[in-house]
């Protein structure tokens, strides 16, 4: 996928038609508060209306290349979700907007599963049945936490599923690296419980809302495959942390709850410290508030601490992610079908005054945002070479046995045959090359 190319042949004065349409469904998509439910519907069916227009128009008429139209299909998707990513991902969404009941859900499993991740932090690896002698310094521990802390960089669907590829491609690493040593077999009953070990120690923010984003907006068509199978199994793993109690983990009764009331004591001190911080005397100067922050210390409030082990352990198990999509469209598809009528429409002018800011905006100002998206080549390459440097530095140490310059070939060669974006972020397919090499 490259995004830069899709955006040279997007910002051709021919697409202009193209833009109008892109630019009224924004207006009409933030002009009111949607169920999540209504989002999806919308977003796919424009998804696949524009499309339609785009293959029409010059010059993606010209383009008859399979690979290429999904660049186009990619392209768009990337495009329309990275406009509207702050009123569909629950964790950005302005607290002064009227949220939907769905998206206030998907907020209080954030908590609770960020909740859990620091009580449940001191789970070792034989708790969770894995035979292997690791630490949390472990590289391969780190370079997989480090990849899936990157999820909230990004805003399209597809480059936050890459970071869970990276992510779960070197655990595989690890385990086929321990494969002789342990007799540790490569497959899901051995990668599952080392995932969930990974996102305890990780903690990444807002991961039950990235996969329920990632499960709602991303084009069926790609998510298929050893794509599904990760996402699947990050998924399963997040449950687990949320509904995590004695009986999932091989633990004694003592231990368990000796460790979780430690756990406790240590979250009420920090909460008790964030209300003397947020409690301190503000200077008389008069500032301008700070929005974005106020929006991230709502979204960093722990949900309460439980008086009880019990209190914890015994709530029902949230719904599931993947249950999100099995709604059935059709109940919706005549009260949707008014609104949808003027959302494929071009923009025109109008007697009714938008609420949204892009209502106010120049007629140019979409095409002058795209064109924001878009790094030049020089900045790009500088990118992917800081990329190649820091993913040689924690690969030599990965890999102490193996040739520093062999290592630093196949960085190099790794982030080459990867176009766009993935070349930048290329770690998975670099451990996966050294573990042969290494064998």
């Amino acid at each position: 996928f490259d995004f830069q190319r899709f955006l040279v042949l997007f910002k051709n004065k021919q697409c202009e038609p193209i833009h109008r349409y892109l630019k009224s469904f924004l207006l009409q998509f933030g002009q009111k508060s949607w169920t999540v439910d209504e989002q999806i519907k919308l977003v796919k069916d424009f998804q696949i209306f524009i499309f339609d227009k785009l293959v029409q128009c010059p010059p993606f008429n010209a383009i008859d290349d399979e690979l290429e139209l999904d660049n186009c299909k990619e392209g768009l998707e990337k495009l329309v979700m990275t406009r509207i990513y702050s009123q569909v991902f629950s964790p950005v969404i302005a607290p002064r907007t009227k949220m939907s009941e769905q998206h206030k859900e998907d907020l209080m499993n954030d908590k609770k599963y960020h909740t859990n991740v620091k009580l449940f932090d001191w789970v070792s690896l034989k708790h969770l049945d894995i035979p292997l002698s690791l630490t949390v310094e472990s590289n391969f521990i780190k370079l997989a936490s480090t990849e899936l802390n990157k999820m909230n960089n990004y805003k399209s669907p597809r480059d936050k599923i890459i970071c869970i590829l990276n992510c779960c491609k070197i655990i595989f690493g690890l385990i086929r690296q321990q494969q002789k040593s342990f007799k540790f077999e490569e497959n899901a009953d051995s990668f599952v419980p080392l995932l969930i070990y990974v996102l305890l120690q990780a903690k990444p923010k807002y991961l039950y809302s990235n996969l329920l984003y990632i499960e709602r907006f991303r084009n069926e068509e790609f998510l298929v495959g050893e794509t599904s199978y990760y996402v699947s199994t990050v998924q399963i793993a997040c449950n687990f942390i949320i509904d995590i109690s004695l009986e999932k983990l091989t633990v004694s009764k003592e231990e368990y709850e000796s460790e979780v009331i430690k756990a406790q004591e240590s979250l009420r001190k920090e909460q008790e410290e964030k209300k003397l911080t947020k409690n301190k005397p503000q200077s008389n100067v008069q500032t301008k508030p700070d929005i974005g922050a106020q929006i991230q210390e709502r979204l960093n409030v722990l949900s309460p601490i439980p008086k009880k082990v019990t209190d914890l352990i015994g709530s029902g198990s949230p719904e599931s992610p993947s249950q999100v999509l099995t709604k059935s469209a059709e109940l919706m598809r005549q009260s949707l079908s008014n609104s949808l009528s003027n959302f494929f429409q071009p923009s025109s002018s109008s007697s009714s005054s938008p609420t949204s800011s892009e209502a106010t905006a120049d007629p140019n100002t979409l095409l002058e945002n795209i064109k924001s998206l878009s790094v030049t080549e020089h900045e790009r390459e500088i990118a992917i070479q800081k990329q190649r440097e820091d993913n040689f530095e924690v690969l030599t140490k990965m890999f102490p046995n193996l040739d520093s310059d062999l290592i630093r070939d196949v960085v190099v060669m790794k982030s080459s045959e990867g176009e766009g974006d993935t070349a930048e972020r290329s770690i998975g397919a670099c451990v996966d090359a050294l573990l042969t090499l290494s064998e």
